[in-house]
């Protein structure tokens, strides 16, 4: 029986070694061939010298604008360069629509919103069942602040693909983090978890809208579950250690600080929260150390200023006390002035 792989190997070892003399000729469509081959054993930029060197014999040639562009979109990551070939295909062809989609594809990832979206439209025009049109096209809608149009494209996603687990994250941030429909968000979550029950993102992100919604118990139980798959997910022990706080297990929250603050010692946030909680365990002294390294990161950070400034006061430090409040008013805090007043005069 033949080997129809072998045979497809040996075609492509033949092209590729075709003797110089032949590829002197002037017929374009040897080298568009040995283009094809090239890019079938991964030798890109041998593929695109041969694509060009067709576009040399044949200005005209729009297929071979078309191959070079997306070897440039796929492979190079030469999105640029790419949008300037698929432009000159179809100006050469304006038929050959299977342009439009890589084009607003390349425009997607050099931040033209607006004009892959012009693309991708086209491109839904020509096909209204491309998936990856209505996605990329609803994510970029969500870029340019149009959350409506991009819970609509990640719907009709969902519509030709249902099993589409990035759609209904993405369709659920947009719900939680935009449009504050937290318990849309918790729907699309569960099911893109159901799809996908490794996606830590969508784990933690469920247990951020159940924060939002007060429900802190089923929180935690999302981010303990992203933590089982990724036991270093700064995020979530920073959002569980949110939710412990609320719950009022201070110990809990400043070890979950504690865990984020050794993943990234940069944040300030994360301090000024274990400085809270450590106020609650009544470790004023150690509060005020974590206040003072959240304004190291950030100098403006009237809140942490606060806070320092009152524990101060309270410790007997009456004028450092009182030197932070006079900056946390400056920074515009409200409190501080009537703080001020009370413990300042």
């Amino acid at each position: 029986m033949i080997n129809h792989l072998i045979i497809k190997k040996l075609f492509l070892l033949f092209i590729l070694l075709l003797p110089a003399f032949f590829l002197n000729c002037q017929n374009p469509e040897i080298f568009v061939n040995r283009g094809h081959a090239k890019y079938n054993v991964q030798d890109y930029e041998g593929a695109i010298a041969d694509f060009s060197k067709a576009i040399e014999l044949n200005p005209k040639y729009s297929e071979a604008y078309y191959n070079r562009a997306t070897i440039k979109c796929i492979n190079l990551y030469d999105y640029k360069g790419a949008i300037v070939d698929y432009n000159k295909a179809i100006e050469i062809n304006p038929k050959l629509t299977k342009v439009f989609y890589l084009r607003g594809y390349s425009k997607f990832e050099i931040r033209d919103f607006s004009g892959s979206i012009t693309d991708l439209t086209k491109a839904i025009e020509y096909n209204p069942k491309l998936k990856e049109a209505y996605y990329k096209r609803g994510i970029a809608k969500w870029s340019l602040k149009d959350y409506k149009g991009g819970i609509y494209d990640l719907t009709k996603t969902l519509e030709i693909d249902p099993n589409n687990a990035e759609a209904y994250y993405n369709r659920g941030t947009i719900k939680s983090n935009n449009l504050q429909d937290f318990k849309g968000a918790i729907a699309d979550y569960s099911k893109a978890i159901v799809i996908n029950p490794k996606n830590k993102e969508a784990y933690n992100s469920r247990g951020f809208a159940k924060n939002n919604l007060q429900n802190f118990t089923t929180a935690i139980n999302d981010f303990t579950k992203a933590l089982d798959i990724d036991s270093k997910f700064l995020k979530a022990y920073y959002n569980r250690g949110f939710a412990k706080t609320k719950l009022e297990d201070y110990g809990g929250s400043v070890q979950d600080f504690t865990k984020a603050i050794e993943l990234n010692p940069k944040l300030a946030e994360i301090y000024f929260y274990r400085g809270i909680s450590k106020s609650k365990l009544k470790d004023l002294e150690g509060a005020i150390v974590d206040y003072t390294k959240a304004i190291e990161l950030n100098p403006k950070f009237a809140d942490a200023i606060f806070n320092r400034g009152t524990l101060k006061i309270v410790l007997g430090k009456k004028d450092d006390g009182c030197l932070d409040l006079t900056k946390a008013e400056e920074l515009g805090y409200q409190n501080a002035a009537e703080k001020k007043k009370l413990y300042c005069q």
